[in-house]
């Protein structure tokens, strides 16, 4: 009990942040939303969340980018993105003691460029 106790304090919060979802907004940006982590999980003061990204067609080049907003935040906007591209995403409360739990990654796939057909009558 007292390694779980220990443990327990260390972290910045017990709970990640609830119902993460998102969409597309264009071709190359997603919009991610979530529920902000209830205060009784959270340890120290909150100072934001981590939005975490990764377009998943890399293979082994995978590389996390990672986008920071503010504690009254709970929607960030990601642009500049790869188009008709799937993108797993996690968030994670940020506290005075560090980074919390990420919550479950999902996916996100930008849109594909819109193609105008025009007919000559």
């Amino acid at each position: 009990k007292i390694v779980n106790i220990i443990f327990y304090h260390l972290i910045s919060s017990s709970k990640p942040p609830a119902n993460v979802t998102g969409n597309n907004l264009t071709s190359t940006s997603i919009e991610v939303r979530w529920n902000p982590i209830l205060p009784r999980f959270i340890h120290g003061v909150l100072h934001g969340y981590k939005v975490s990204y990764l377009a998943t067609d890399l293979g082994n080049n995978r590389k996390w980018n990672e986008s920071v907003v503010n504690q009254s935040t709970t929607s960030v906007v990601i642009t500049n993105l790869r188009k008709f591209t799937t993108y797993m995403v996690s968030v994670e409360g940020l506290t005075s003691k560090g980074s919390g739990i990420e919550s479950k990654c999902v996916e996100i796939t930008t849109a594909e460029d819109s193609k105008i057909l025009m007919c000559l009558l």
